[in-house]
């Protein structure tokens, strides 16, 4: 809890000197117009809203944003006066990129619930450049995360097989619509 804390004072330090930074390493993105005061955030954990300063581990968090006062206000009213700090769990992140997958394959679907939701063992291909995504990596699971439901045209599941090889992991392939950028 104290290295969470340390991070977020750190990059609220940096919020009073640019636009928007992205450190995609830790995933702490940084909305500015002001630092954000001294009070307490609003903290969306989860696209839940408490004022109630939340405890982490850091291996538990997929993303956190920090949105100073004027935007957090535009977002989430005068409850935000003191800003925001967004955060999202791994366990929601994966939940909710694996929803959204769900509504496009059936048999994806069906893999989800004969796995307890574990999508460890799958590997996920983009068809805008054949990028594998593994499912246990944490970057791709960003990745699966931000990707807009919006620019999925398709999304084909190809089971696991042998191959003589050995065993072929099952297969995701989300197929992007045409002048979609990732």
């Amino acid at each position: 809890m104290k290295r969470l804390l340390v991070i977020l004072l750190v990059f609220i330090t940096f919020a009073a000197f640019g636009q928007v930074n992205k450190d995609t390493a830790g995933a702490v993105f940084i909305i500015h117009d002001a630092p954000i005061a001294k009070s307490k955030p609003l903290y969306v954990i989860d696209g839940r809203l408490t004022k109630v300063q939340p405890q982490f581990k850091e291996a538990d968090l997929l993303e956190v944003y920090i949105v100073s006062n004027k935007n957090a206000v535009k977002e989430y009213g005068e409850k935000a006066n003191d800003g925001a700090i967004i955060i999202v769990t791994k366990k929601w992140g994966i939940e909710t990129y694996q929803k959204k997958f769900a509504g496009f394959s059936k048999e994806y679907s069906s893999y989800l619930i004969a796995n307890a939701g574990d999508d460890s063992r799958l590997m996920y291909v983009l068809s805008t450049d054949g990028s594998v995504l593994a499912a246990k990596n944490i970057d791709s699971q960003r990745k699966l995360y931000s990707l807009p439901a919006s620019d999925i045209e398709s999304i084909t599941f190809e089971k696991e097989s042998e191959n003589g090889l050995g065993i072929k992991p099952a297969i995701v392939r989300i197929n992007i619509k045409a002048k979609t950028k990732i």
